[in-house]
């Protein structure tokens, strides 16, 4: 080997070694500590809940619906800031027409009483309602305008 290379390697050597002393820079040591378990409690806690507004509303929510004969109905609902929304229903448990249901129209919302419709472009349809219990945060009611469940188990929320 050349001279230039025995230098090459021993430079390496010593870089290498002086990274292996054990000692860590007093910036990298508090980058890479382990968070202190406050900071953990916190990430633990449940989400803030926003006070819904025409400006934060509009996103993709998602979350599984009772139904009466399948094992519930899967559904995607986008609310754009437009006022326009798109709505997919997926029927699980059943096959054939009727076991995907999409609709689109335009929604609208009452931040006084917290209350979400939509008014869908199809005449037949009827107009669906929704509880707004936060920004990202709504609660399919019924016909007669009563939640389905209060447990949270058939809310849709944004990002699920």
């Amino acid at each position: 080997m050349s001279t230039l290379g025995k230098v090459v390697v021993m430079g390496f050597t010593v870089v290498a070694l002086a990274a292996c002393d054990g000692t860590t820079p007093a910036s990298e040591s508090q980058a890479s500590a382990p968070a202190s378990t406050p900071v953990v409690a916190e990430q633990a806690a449940a989400p803030v809940a926003v006070e819904p507004t025409e400006q934060n509303m509009p996103g993709s929510y998602a979350g599984t619906l009772p139904c009466g004969d399948c094992k519930g109905v899967v559904t995607k609902l986008e609310l754009s800031g437009d006022g326009t929304y798109t709505l997919n229903e997926i029927y699980d448990g059943k096959v054939g027409d009727g076991s995907v249901l999409d609709s689109s129209g335009r929604w609208t919302a009452d931040f006084a009483s917290k209350r979400l419709t939509l008014d869908p472009a199809a005449q037949a349809w009827e107009d669906r309602s929704f509880d707004v219990l936060s920004a990202g945060h709504i609660r399919p009611l019924d016909a007669s305008g009563k939640a389905y469940s209060l447990d949270g188990a058939n809310d849709l929320r944004v990002g699920n």
